[in-house]
């Protein structure tokens, strides 16, 4: 896919780590920061956040969720506090959720464990 490719998965021509490239550049950036994959992922109506919604859990069991899924590990008190304001601040759940996961997505956490 175009997505793996930009973020430079190898032809797989040799055994070796080296045909990785492993400098980030403007493109990788812009993909992950622009690109429809991530969007996409996001509103579809088989996703996670979808089921979350279904779910109509709390707010804060919703952000412990995408948090364990993404990083492993419980949210801190001031991360459920800006989850919380993003929500708010949104048109509705359905958004302010999106806007939460592509801002976990996209955080130097992620990026860099995934």
């Amino acid at each position: 896919s175009y997505f793996l490719d930009t973020l430079g998965r190898p032809k797989r021509v040799i055994t070796c780590e080296c045909e990785r490239a492993s400098q980030p550049n403007l493109a990788q950036v812009l993909q992950v920061a622009n690109g429809t994959l991530i969007n996409t992922k996001l509103a579809t109506k088989n996703g996670r956040i979808e089921s979350l919604l279904k779910a109509k859990a709390p707010d804060h069991e919703v952000f412990t969720e995408m948090y364990l899924a993404a990083f492993s590990r419980y949210p801190t008190k001031q991360e459920l506090a800006n989850c919380d304001q993003i929500v708010k601040t949104s048109k509705d759940k359905r958004e302010g959720y999106q806007d939460v996961m592509w801002a976990i997505s996209n955080s130097r956490e992620f990026l860099f464990n995934h």
